[in-house]
Parts: C-alpha cells; structure tokens; sequence
C-alpha cells in the first residue's frame, strides 16, 4: 500500500549541506525534499511518517546559477537586516517520480491516510504548495497509479554520499543523516530510515 506522485517545475535547488554561503544543488532530488512535497499535500501527526521508496528521475535537468539578494541573520543592531548578496546554483527543468506509503504506530490508519492523499492529490490539494528544495522554487503534481511499472530511462549513476534526513531523536541540534544514492536504469531505491546504510 502506497502512493506515487509526479512531480515537475522549471526551477530546483536541493541544497548540499556543507554549502551554507552560496546555495548548490545536489544533482537530484533528496528525500527529504520528497517527503516536504508529500506532506504539503497531506499529513497528521498520527501518521508518524512518509517513508520514501524509490524515486524515478525522468529529467536530470541542467544547472544554472543566479544572484540574489538575501536578510543578514546577525542579531546587533548594526548589521540586522542587511541585504547581502549570494550565489545560488540550481536545476532547470526537472521531473521526478515518487514512490512512498505510510509508516503509522497504527496500522489500521494506513489505508484511511493514504486514500485521503490520493483524494487530495488527484483534485490538486495540498495544504501548502509543494517546492522543489527553496520555497520560490514551486513544485507541479500529478497522481499516479501505484506501484509505478516503468519509468526513469536516463540509465545508470553514481551520485555518491547525499543527504538523506534529519535525526531528531535526540534533544538539541539535529543531526544530519546521510546515504550512498546511485541511480539504476533512471531509479534511485531509497533505503529505510532505519537502515544501517544511513549514516550521521
């Protein structure tokens, strides 16, 4: 049991961590940007979470970069609110499909969230609307039949370490969770949350 979405937009930037000055884009999507769009679209917290599967890469796009002005976060008075301007590199023109279901302490709420989701996501519902890794970088969404038989046919690449999620089981600053991501025949398999392939 499970949901898959299509989701598109002209503009994307899935931020690699260590870049905090100048934003740059991971070459696709993360999980974690997945899980935001479904969550635009659907969740309560008596769902627990969306586990995100597989994701198919229907278009790579290419990159691009432009200059922004961005608010200083620095507290004094002096400098609070400054425009600063930084560099973003990001994606034109990508296309994804997502693949996921429910992960609830209570079974029997599976089946009832899920077909709220499909409810909601075939007559273009969302709570929030979805984006593509920046909230100025909109997402388009279209429901689909699950499981997806065939999609993805950009072949095979190895993406190397990418960031997966959050760790926020624990008090304090969250921890960043990382995993290997390669792509076989235009699919990237998400491993589970739990799984030891995930690394903080």
């Amino acid at each position: 049991m499970g949901v898959a979405l299509r989701v598109w937009g002209d503009r994307a930037c899935f931020t690699r961590p260590e870049c905090k000055v100048e934003r740059y884009s991971y070459p696709v999507i993360t999980p974690s940007a997945a899980r935001g769009i479904l969550e635009a679209i659907h969740w309560k917290p008596e769902m627990s979470r969306w586990i995100i599967e597989r994701i198919h890469v229907l278009k790579l796009g290419s990159y691009d970069s432009v200059k922004r002005n961005e608010l200083t976060m620095d507290t004094t008075k002096q400098k609070k609110g400054l425009p600063i301007q930084r560099s973003t590199t990001f994606l034109k023109d990508v296309e994804y499909v997502i693949e996921a279901r429910v992960d609830s302490i209570d079974p029997q709420l599976v089946g009832k969230h899920l077909g709220i989701f499909r409810q909601r996501a075939s007559k273009g519902q969302c709570f929030q609307r979805p984006y593509l890794g920046c909230r100025e970088f909109t997402a388009d969404f279209e429901l689909l039949e699950y499981p997806v038989v065939r999609y993805g046919e950009l072949g095979n690449r190895d993406f190397g370490l990418m960031f997966f999620d959050f760790d926020r089981s624990e008090v304090g600053v969250p921890r960043a969770k990382f995993y290997c991501a390669a792509m076989v025949e235009g699919i990237i398999v998400i491993p589970h949350p739990d799984s030891e392939e995930i690394k903080c």
